[in-house]
């Protein structure tokens, strides 16, 4: 990115006494002083009014402030600010971080580019690349004049014609987003001014107390030695490092501040002169790992936006032209934030050119009338937040971290249209690998596009695997919600690639009166396709009733594939926990995986099962305690040249033994987790 020479005009006035304090009231005085515990002399020094009048333990109404009709005004991008500041004591803005005084500044360089928007919809870009100082005004004509310096200019005419098209074009000539790794969409808390490690603790502390889901936590800058980089305060953060590790180990992440300028006479420095490191060319694809992950991934490969103005979608509908408080995410969602202190409702508009169903608390699922609404908002709901209809949304069940997510089975949103059709997208990665080049051809990730169809007759769901990716697990579908189905459903006639599906009507439902449809499969649906596979769960056992199952996938006689966590009396097992799989007429075509030890008795522990080609592994608490590499059955063989309908049981099997156990959270992926994986999943609670 070129820089561009930036003006700054400082308007500069007299000093004004200390007699005209009371000219500026107590709700609009701005602190003067930058550090706290300031007192009277240093105040003055600075030019500023200290206020004696007022308890020196006030905290609301700075006792330091700003003389009123002084201050400065900074020339660069957007509108000046006029900043209270004391005309003896001007101040550079540049290299000082402002804590109480908020105004914008060019430090680096813009991008003069902009968005024009006609009248009946239409939209323009023009972005003008040149290195020399440069400003442009606006006129009411609409006109808009660009003045420069000099140097060598390069003009680019964007045509679209719709906003977001522009955009794409912009981005053909700048390059498209790059994207963060899958961790950064979590929540990220950060703040300014942590004493020690103890402040930084105790506020990690509260956040998972109060169940709020956050991947990273931010240390900023306090750790440093007297604000030098890449030092450690030993005195008030030396726990920091085990710190780290242990947020490492609850999946989620740290972030560190650097400031970028490293003064050049600090052992620092120096250090790193010897070491030949650099503190220039730091390419942005090495800072920032890659993540494959639905409007991002589109962004990048298509360019485009993620977050948008409402009339970036609704172009020719004049009244979405000028909304500023609320956006979309991508075409489908519309969120409307709270921007007010205090308020407890919203004012919406919904363009009519589409269908819109309610995903917040009030009226979820029901389509919601178009145009200007005011919405109810308290704070303890959900803000207003609506989805388009024509769009298939993939969800998975939250956890607090994303880590956790990315283990959760899937889901499917689907808002029908006007003609009862939807369609949607999935990019899927592992989250953390680097796009090799920058080419997403070299890139290992899975694709998915979805197509939903409704008429009087049937519905149907089309999911077409556009690109395959290699080692890369994917959790089952067990959820699709669909909003705005008009007809009752029969669930019992549901049916998969042609084969009938067992859907458990039990947490399956629909409404006549908000046309919701929530559709939950039992599971065992997933065994007509599952061959590489993953099955985790937590388990409770008390050691009796040495043949009951974990799990058990059962196809007729002599079908079937099971584990037992503590057999007794099967085959010479001697109380170790077996996995058993029999195909065919009986032991002949029968394959087990024994564990070289009994698994707990009376306390929790967690177990899991990969297979990935011919080896399938088993785990004990995160660790690996045995395979085979020569597994040849699979699920999806277990009903293959039969009638019969797969079925799945837990905690029981076709003997009517029942498990004496208290199992959760059991999940089958489709694909092999690696042992990172099924490490992280034993690390949560059961």
């Amino acid at each position: 990115m070129q820089r561009i020479l930036v003006a700054v005009i400082l308007i500069l006035a007299c000093k004004v006494d200390e007699n005209q304090a009371q000219t500026v009231p107590p709700d609009r005085r701005v602190n003067c002083d930058p550090f706290p515990g300031g007192n009277q002399q240093r105040c003055l020094s600075r030019g500023c009014i200290y206020d004696t009048s007022l308890d020196p333990n006030a905290t609301t109404v700075p006792l330091c402030y700003f003389p009123p009709n002084t201050g400065y005004i900074v020339a660069s991008g957007g509108n000046p600010i006029l900043l209270q500041k004391s005309s003896s004591s001007v101040n550079n803005p540049y290299g000082t971080d402002f804590q109480e005084l908020v105004f914008s500044y060019n430090q680096i360089g813009v991008h003069p580019f902009y968005l024009g928007l006609e009248p009946d919809g239409s939209a323009h870009g023009v972005f003008i690349l040149n290195s020399n100082a440069q400003e442009v005004t606006t006129g009411p004509a609409p006109h808009l004049v660009y003045r420069t310096i000099g140097g060598q200019l390069e003009i680019f005419f964007f045509p679209g014609p719709t906003p977001e098209e522009v955009i794409r074009q912009y981005e053909q000539v700048i390059g498209t987003p790059y994207l963060p790794a899958y961790w950064a969409f979590g929540f990220q808390l950060c703040r300014w001014h942590y004493e020690n490690l103890t402040m930084v603790q105790e506020a990690v502390a509260r956040t998972v107390n109060a169940g709020i889901p956050f991947d990273v936590a931010f240390v900023d800058t306090d750790f440093f030695i007297n604000q030098l980089d890449f030092t450690l305060d030993l005195e008030k953060w030396g726990g920091l490092p085990n710190y780290t590790k242990w947020l490492h180990s609850q999946n989620m992440h740290v972030t560190l501040n650097f400031d970028p300028p490293i003064q050049a006479d600090t052992v620092v420095f120096q250090r790193a002169l010897q070491q030949n490191a650099s503190f220039i060319e730091w390419p942005r694809y090495d800072l920032v790992p890659q993540n494959v992950n639905g409007l991002h991934a589109s962004a990048s490969l298509k360019g485009g936006t993620v977050v948008r103005p409402v009339f970036f979608e609704f172009p020719r509908d004049n009244e979405t032209h000028n909304l500023g408080h609320q956006f979309l995410w991508g075409s489908a969602l519309m969120i409307a934030p709270v921007l007010y202190q205090g308020a407890v409702t919203v004012d919406v508009y919904l363009p009519s050119e589409a269908i819109w169903y309610s995903l917040y608390d009030y009226f979820y699922g029901t389509q919601i009338s178009t145009g200007h609404q005011t919405f109810t908002a308290p704070w303890d709901y959900l803000i207003p937040v609506f989805v388009r209809g024509g769009y298939i949304l993939p969800r998975q069940r939250p956890s607090t971290t994303t880590v956790a997510s990315r283990l959760n089975e899937f889901q499917l949103l689907v808002a029908l249209d006007a003609n009862s059709q939807a369609s949607g997208e999935l990019y899927w990665d592992d989250g953390e690998s680097l796009i090799p080049n920058d080419d997403y051809s070299q890139h290992n990730y899975h694709h998915f596009l979805y197509n939903f169809t409704v008429n009087n007759q049937s519905a149907t769901l089309t999911i077409t695997q556009d690109r395959t990716g290699t080692n890369l697990p994917l959790n089952t579908l067990d959820n699709i919600e669909i909003l705005g189905y008009s007809y009752q459903p029969n669930l019992k006639s549901a049916t998969l690639n042609g084969s009938p599906v067992l859907i458990n009507t039990q947490l399956s439902s629909w409404s006549p009166f908000t046309k919701v449809l929530n559709i939950t499969t039992s599971g065992s649906s997933v065994l007509n396709t599952l061959s590489d596979f993953t099955i985790a769960s937590w388990m409770y056992y008390n050691g009796s009733k040495a043949n009951g199952k974990l799990f058990y996938f059962d196809c007729g006689p002599y079908r079937w594939m099971f584990f037992t966590s503590n057999n007794a009396n099967f085959h010479s097992n001697n109380g170790s926990a077996i996995y058993q799989a029999t195909y065919n007429n009986g032991y002949d075509t029968t394959q087990f995986l024994l564990s070289p030890m009994a698994f707990p008795i009376n306390q929790w522990f967690h177990v899991a099962l990969t297979r990935l080609g011919t080896v399938t592994t088993m785990y004990l608490n995160g660790n690996a305690v045995n395979n085979i590499t020569s597994t040849y059955l699979s699920p999806n063989q277990i009903c293959q040249g039969t009638n019969y309908t797969p079925q799945l049981f837990i905690g029981y099997s076709q003997w009517n033994e029942y498990l004496n156990a208290i199992v959760d959270d059991f999940r089958i992926y489709q694909g092999a987790l690696i042992a990172s994986q099924v490490s992280s999943l034993a690390s949560q609670s059961g």
